[in-house]
């Protein structure tokens, strides 16, 4: 290689040797990083010794520092969606006597990322050779392999053309080489996802590179390339090592609707009025223990309708259940029109009883009750006393057991919807899936970190491949729903 200056042209050094070919072969190499004040490269292929040497196709782009893939994938910018004209971590390659136009295209599946490019080739007058687009040699950019392992490949492509091979190469320590084609592809007019398991990586090999080649007139797209260890196989062992599933001979002897692990291995099963509108009129609600060692179950008095409560286990092994049905829908009004109650109980697995609080600050049908880190419990959403969303934010002290007043509650004046699925993370903070029942989710990903401290929130936005947050301001979840 030569490089240029201010001061003119002056030789830069080889980057690399290639061995003798008696068939057209492609030489690849990577420069070092550009000096400082050069402005032009000039390279080519030397011969050194007596011989014939014969070159085409020379080509030079930028490289750049590869985007890790996501957890489990093993290729870097596998959709094509950065670098230009070629994309980050791919090289062009082929061999042969034919004529090529190449570049990247917006056409891609229907169910890609956004972003998503593929890239393209037309293959005319061809009498021998092959195109493919593979992972480049690019420190970081072919996917690392472990010898003895195999792997899943898969490529989404399309095709005018019969002639297509999934072809790899490999890396070991004397450098690149051909390795195996997997399979032969079929002309595919439509988006098609060709997709192979490996042979076993030989002994000695450390990385691999991988595309559809085209080897006939034609015109091939592909994208969405993709290399990963297959899933692991079914833990074996003893039901006593591993679990099992069985279902049971005996019926449940109420609709289940809320079930909560007790402190002692028995589960509270609560169903209230089940929803059945004729129980919540004849006041018929139900709840019962089972005792999945026994299979039995113990029926336990529930004073009032107890449908669609929130509920959480206390840290001395008590159930805190609040909120629920305080009337169903009438005949005018939408199917999950209800009522919230703001009733509050706890349950003790020492009598079997459930034991009255004093009722929450509101009313509450479909709330999420959060555990916090100290034990007492974060409360919100759902359908108030007016069948409309709930902007109350409420708070149980576990140690006075009882609901805090509201001024003394950080407020969103927000409605999370119903059932919001609402997670505490070991900074305190909570997290917001942006889940719930019922109900349109929010725009992007419709999750948010919540700092109930403060009632501050911060957006989440899903690029795909990673998740962040944008700077806290006041929590907007959606709008508050009316009745009817």
């Amino acid at each position: 290689m030569f490089r240029h200056t201010s001061s003119g042209w002056a030789y830069w050094g080889d980057i690399g040797t290639v061995p003798s070919s008696g068939t057209w072969a492609q030489a690849v190499g990577t420069t070092p990083a550009i000096p400082a004040v050069t402005d032009q490269i000039a390279f080519g292929l030397s011969i050194n010794a007596n011989g014939t040497l014969t070159t085409d196709d020379y080509s030079l782009f930028a490289t750049a520092l590869p985007t890790a893939p996501p957890p489990g994938q093993l290729v870097s910018n596998g959709n094509l969606s950065q670098g230009t004209p070629m994309p980050d971590c791919f090289i062009s390659a082929g061999w042969g006597n034919r004529s090529v136009t190449e570049g990247l295209s917006t056409d891609v599946p229907t169910n890609s990322a956004a972003g998503t490019r593929s890239y393209t080739y037309t293959v005319s007058s061809y009498v021998s050779g092959d195109v493919k687009l593979l992972e480049s040699q690019t420190p970081g950019c072919a996917p690392s392999v472990a010898a003895g392992s195999q792997y899943n490949v898969s490529i989404d492509y399309k095709s005018t053309s019969a002639n297509n091979s999934l072809t790899v190469f490999k890396h070991d320590s004397t450098g690149w080489s051909y390795w195996t084609d997997m399979k032969t592809l079929p002309a595919a007019s439509s988006w098609t996802t060709a997709t192979a398991l490996s042979a076993p990586i030989p002994s000695g090999v450390d990385s691999i590179s991988f595309g559809i080649s085209l080897s006939g007139n034609g015109t091939l797209f592909t994208t969405n390339y993709s290399l990963q260890l297959p899933a692991p196989p079914p833990t074996s062992g003893t039901p006593s090592q591993v679990g099992s599933w069985q279902v049971l001979g005996t019926n449940m002897p109420i609709r289940n609707i809320h079930s909560t692990l007790l402190s002692d291995g028995r589960l509270l099963m609560i169903a209230g009025s089940g929803n059945d509108g004729n129980a919540f009129a004849a006041g018929t609600f139900k709840a019962t223990v089972w005792n999945p060692n026994a299979n039995t179950f113990t029926d336990v008095p529930v004073p009032y309708d107890m449908f669609c409560v929130g509920h959480a286990t206390l840290p001395d092994g008590k159930v805190l259940v609040a909120g629920g049905t305080a009337a169903y829908p009438s005949a005018s009004q939408g199917p999950t029109t209800f009522t919230g109650s703001a009733h509050s109980y706890y349950f003790d697995p020492k009598d079997n009883q459930f034991h009255p609080l004093l009722d929450m600050q509101g009313a509450h049908w479909y709330p999420t009750l959060t555990k916090l880190g100290n034990g007492d419990i974060w409360a919100a959403g759902g359908l108030n006393e007016n069948a409309s969303g709930s902007v109350l934010t409420e708070m149980f002290s576990s140690s006075a057991m009882g609901w805090l007043n509201k001024n003394n509650v950080p407020q969103t004046w927000s409605f999370w919807g119903l059932y919001p699925h609402m997670y505490l993370l070991n900074d305190g903070r909570l997290f917001y899936s942006g889940g719930h029942t019922f109900g349109n989710g929010l725009p992007g990903s419709g999750a948010s970190l919540y700092n109930w401290q403060t009632a501050r929130c911060g957006t989440l936005q899903d690029s795909g491949t990673r998740t962040s947050a944008t700077r806290p301001g006041r929590c907007s979840c959606h709008r508050p729903r009316t009745s009817g």
